[in-house]
């Protein structure tokens, strides 16, 4: 979470469209921490039999989920779907939001939820498609925003109003 009334330096790490993203805090003091639980959690999830979530899945629980090249995140189970035994996940550190089935998330370990979640979900003001069609803006202006942050990456600074 951003702090209030702050201007602070972030990154944006995931983005769901133009005016929707996630942010870290690479000038907090825990940042440097989460590279280490990174690492930590891939050890811990690699290995066989660690305990799957149990069900019926409550909304709101914290997990370990599968991430980018076999790594393993932290996640909130934010939607479920009984009929089809699926969650929607959102990823605490690194943003953004993912359907899985549920055999695939793994209780969490108490020690690895210590560090505050370092991702922070933020929508931009006043950012709208020009056209007022916003699968258009989708279509087209997220490609364009997704390649100006990802390529130049670049530090933002962000205020919370």
């Amino acid at each position: 979470m951003l702090p209030d009334g702050v201007t602070v330096e972030v990154i944006v790490v995931n983005q769901i469209d133009a005016g929707h993203m996630f942010v870290q805090q690479h000038t907090h003091p825990t940042f440097h921490v989460l590279r280490s639980l990174d690492q930590q959690m891939y050890v811990c999830y690699s290995q066989p039999g660690i305990p799957t979530l149990p069900t019926p899945v409550e909304v709101g629980v914290i997990c370990a989920a599968p991430g980018l090249e076999g790594a393993w995140w932290r996640a909130q189970v934010v939607d479920y779907f009984k009929d089809n035994n699926e969650v929607e996940i959102r990823y605490v550190d690194y943003g953004g939001y993912e359907r899985v089935k549920i055999d695939t998330l793994r209780q969490i370990r108490s020690d690895f939820v210590t560090l505050p979640f370092q991702g922070a979900e933020v929508l931009l003001d006043n950012v709208v498609p020009l056209s007022g069609n916003i699968n258009h803006w989708r279509e087209t202006n997220d490609r364009r925003s997704w390649c100006f942050v990802k390529q130049d990456a670049i530090s933002l600074e962000a205020r919370v109003v």
